[in-house]
């Protein structure tokens, strides 16, 4: 994600809505802003009870990914459907 994209956390959600999304980000350099932009897009999952479908891996790191987290997280969305 890019804070700066043209269009609003919440309006890309709502392209994904009611699917699962992940959201993995790191606080020390991109995901700095993304509790914040979490919650905004947690309004629209919730909106509908619909929370469960949403999840926010933010992680103390830089620009990388942590698989070690990511993993699970989408093994137990795809044991739960």
């Amino acid at each position: 994600f890019n804070h700066d994209l043209l269009f609003s956390y919440s309006d890309f959600s709502r392209l994904v809505f009611p699917k699962p999304l992940i959201i993995e980000t790191d606080a020390l350099e991109i995901g700095k802003h993304s509790p914040q932009l979490f919650l905004e897009i947690k309004k629209v999952y919730s909106k509908y009870n619909m929370e469960n479908n949403l999840k926010l891996i933010w992680f103390k790191g830089f620009h990388e990914t942590v698989p070690q987290l990511v993993i699970p997280l989408l093994n137990s969305f795809v044991q739960s459907k």
